[in-house]
């Protein structure tokens, strides 16, 4: 796998890197050779200082012939070392703004991608951009982010009005910045942006307790939407090309455009999936809820505990399974668009994504497990009671009876 992260970049990225991560016992060698591919691949892992290299088997012939010295070790173990660490967040201040606390306002796994953002560009485009440009970069994308995680909380009705200035001030930073920089194509991108939050409101949003018959659906289509409305994130990447001499017309960018596309699909998808309760208790309805309110009573009320049931049930036996397919097939349409520089904007993506379905394999093969061995359960089905919210006790009781608390936690229930 060393050889091939050295080269491959193609839609298996992801499985390579996974299979990377998987063997935590490995001896120095190994680690090594791990370490070095990962950080090739862009993806942040930790590395030993210090270490008394010793020989270990790099070839093998036969059963008892080996190639492999000391200094191959040790130039393995340096190679691991060189490359760069993974940029830290950087502090950015609002001059005019004393005191506002920007973690909070975009939150620190935000604030960590968007630091590490210009650099990752700068290895798409592999060119050598001033620390100057890229720190320039960095800091109205943050602007940016700034101004959009304000105006996100006014558009959920939650936003807090002390707030309102610093965002236009924000807003006017990364306009000045971005537009003079992209011209013709940051307005573009910025306009998908307002498009997408202004078709939100006219028609995702309805009352939390509306009859459900009275509620129109929102058409989420290709999904396009999902991207549309944060497809301002490109601007610091697309910056980097720029600079880096690539017109804004080019492939290069083009390509990049629709990398962000399924990128902010993917994401946004699994968002959804773990927000579609929380915002149907607020009323709105995000891709995942709309797919899950379809077909059901019409006479029911949005926020009868019945209804929420019914579809906390449907989420879980049915469309996990649908939803995170479809983020995975996103992710593997952004990776056909780039050279693998990118990567580390996909991998948590796609490690939620995987993680979502193992748990939901584990929970299935559980379910199948306890209904082999609890003979009341043969009455829970007669009754139609649903084997997710009960876990019947292992007696010849009639009746099923539940003992244990389930509480619901991102749409899926889980046992406190």
């Amino acid at each position: 796998m060393y050889f091939i992260a050295r080269w491959y970049r193609g839609p298996l990225l992801g499985k390579l890197i996974a299979d990377l991560r998987r063997d935590t016992n490995q001896s120095l060698l190994a680690t090594a050779l791990t370490a070095a591919s990962l950080r090739r691949l862009g993806v942040p892992v930790k590395i030993p200082r210090n270490i008394d290299p010793v020989a270990e088997p790099f070839c093998v012939e036969g059963k008892d012939k080996f190639g492999s010295s000391q200094e191959l070790v040790a130039a393995l173990i340096l190679e691991a070392q060189s490359f760069p660490k993974p940029a830290k967040t950087k502090p950015v201040k609002l001059d005019r703004f004393n005191g506002i606390d920007v973690e909070r306002i975009v939150g620190a796994k935000n604030l960590r991608e968007i630091a590490g953002l210009p650099a990752l560009a700068a290895k798409l485009a592999n060119a050598r951009i001033t620390s100057t440009v890229l720190d320039d970069i960095y800091i109205y994308t943050t602007y940016g982010w700034i101004a959009y995680m304000i105006y996100d909380q006014f558009l959920d009705e939650g936003g807090d009005p002390t707030l309102l200035p610093v965002a236009n001030r924000a807003q006017r930073e990364m306009n000045r910045y971005f537009l003079s920089k992209l011209p013709g194509l940051a307005d573009a991108l910025l306009d998908r942006v307002d498009s997408a939050n202004l078709w939100e409101a006219n028609h995702c949003r309805c009352k939390p307790d509306a009859l459900v018959g009275d509620i129109v659906l929102p058409d989420y289509g290709d999904l396009m939407p999902l991207a549309d409305r944060s497809i301002g994130h490109a601007l610091a990447v697309l910056a980097v090309l720029v600079e880096a001499g690539f017109a804004i017309d080019s492939p290069k960018v083009n390509q990049t455009i629709t990398f962000f596309e399924h990128y902010l699909i993917a994401r946004q998808l699994n968002d959804d999936a773990h927000d579609w309760q929380e915002d149907l208790d607020h009323g709105q309805i995000n891709s995942v809820g709309t797919e899950l309110l379809k077909g059901v009573d019409p006479n029911k009320r949005l926020d009868d505990p019945v209804l929420r049931k019914e579809m906390a049930e449907r989420f879980w036996n049915q469309y996990i399974l649908v939803v995170c397919q479809r983020i995975l097939n996103e992710l593997n349409l952004a990776r056909d668009t780039h050279n693998g520089a990118l990567e580390p904007l996909l991998a948590p993506v796609e490690r939620a994504a995987r993680k979502a379905l193992d748990e939901h394999k584990k929970a299935s093969n559980s379910w199948r497990h306890t209904a082999k061995q609890c003979n009341t359960l043969r009455h829970a089905c007669r009754l139609r009671v649903p084997l997710m919210y009960y876990i019947v006790s292992h007696t010849q009781s009639d009746t099923p009876r539940p003992c244990c608390t389930y509480t619901l936690k991102y749409g899926m229930l889980r046992p406190q």
